[in-house]
């Protein structure tokens, strides 16, 4: 009956204050979802450094303690925050081989030197960004004390 009086039907569309309010709305989830993003890759970033960290403190340790334990040692010294290694290559060989942990203090790393004859034949890096690298002896126990530049530290027994 309205078609008949001259009225059209009304088209059914957003006026433009829906369209704004939809996209404000839009935009605000849009914000708090990049913040809960960034916040969660932030974190991811510092743990994932202390990871690194802490890897990297345990291959050291496993390191040391792998040569500590060689069945082919001779003797082990430790004198001055060093450890001098004296071990055989092979059983039916009668040269000793020499290696010495010590701490790097002028790069900051802990290196093994290996030496043969007094003369050294390879070194390499046990760990990186080392402040500190200490022996204590305590009622005949020897506690290694390693300290990275960060302040973290780990006590080993020897």
């Amino acid at each position: 009956m309205l078609k008949q009086i001259g009225l059209k039907d009304k088209k059914k569309a957003y006026t433009l204050i829906e369209l704004v309010i939809a996209i404000a709305l839009e935009l605000i989830v849009l914000g708090v979802s990049f913040q809960i993003i960034l916040t969660a890759y932030k974190s991811y970033k510092i743990y994932n450094e202390k990871s690194i960290i802490n890897d990297s403190f345990d291959d050291a340790q496993l390191n040391i303690d792998r040569l500590l334990k060689n069945e082919m040692i001779e003797n082990i010294e430790i004198i001055d925050n060093e450890i001098i290694i004296y071990y055989k290559e092979k059983h039916s060989e009668s040269s000793v081989y020499k290696k010495l942990i010590r701490l790097d203090s002028l790069n900051n790393k802990i290196i093994i030197e290996t030496f043969n004859n007094n003369l050294r034949i390879g070194v390499n890096v046990v760990l990186r960004n080392v402040s500190e690298f200490t022996i204590i002896n305590k009622e005949n126990i020897y506690y290694l004390i390693i300290t990275n530049l960060n302040g973290e530290k780990r006590i080993q027994c020897l």
